[in-house]
């Protein structure tokens, strides 16, 4: 395990992990950090649990996170990241849970969690910024579970929305979404809370 709190770190390169093969924790949080260079965490393969939470970080990519092939949960809340795509992330096939609420993400494109196939929880939104609602963006997340989003905005919650989550147990959406349609949850039946 290795924690890296208040540091004023603000610089990652990638030699700064090459060779920690067993580390499994790793929480860079509350530094400077605005860039994760590509490759930098690729020197540890075997991380289960990274945060990079309460940072500066405007983007992500997926070549800075390559490589975790072991990561279990990931953390990036609370940081300035104002969009997803299917280039921001990497192939998690163990991913089980990603935070990204605290950040003024306002669009999540198409195929953004293609790679994130056996999530179970996604936590989004909370920081002031409205979070567009598009058909299509929760697509590949088969195994979630829980989907908690805050801050969100749709004109309606259509059924497309919602679509890609064959497992959704538990929904919160906070937000603005003036209708709901009468097929609005049909095929999500599974929802408990």
């Amino acid at each position: 395990m290795l924690r890296l709190h208040h540091a004023d770190l603000v610089d990652l390169a990638w030699e700064m992990f090459n060779g920690l093969d067993n580390l499994q924790v790793l929480s860079l949080e509350n530094n400077g950090l605005a860039y994760v260079p590509d490759w930098s965490l690729y020197g540890a393969p075997a991380l289960r649990y990274l945060s990079l939470a309460h940072n500066s970080l405007l983007d992500v990519s997926s070549t800075a996170l390559v490589g975790l092939l072991e990561l279990r949960f990931l953390d990036l809340s609370h940081n300035n990241l104002s969009h997803l795509s299917e280039l921001s992330l990497p192939p998690f096939p163990k991913l089980q849970g990603a935070d990204f609420r605290g950040n003024p993400i306002s669009n999540i494109f198409t195929s953004t969690f293609q790679v994130m196939n056996s999530t179970e929880t996604l936590l989004l939104g909370g920081s002031g910024t409205a979070l567009q609602l598009q058909a299509g963006m929760f697509l590949g997340l088969r195994a979630l579970r829980r989907l908690a989003a805050t801050d969100v905005t749709a004109t309606a919650l259509h059924r497309d929305l919602l679509r890609g989550m064959p497992r959704l147990r538990d929904l919160t959406l906070r937000g603005v979404v003036p209708s709901l349609p009468y097929d609005g949850f049909v095929e999500k039946r599974n929802i408990l809370t």
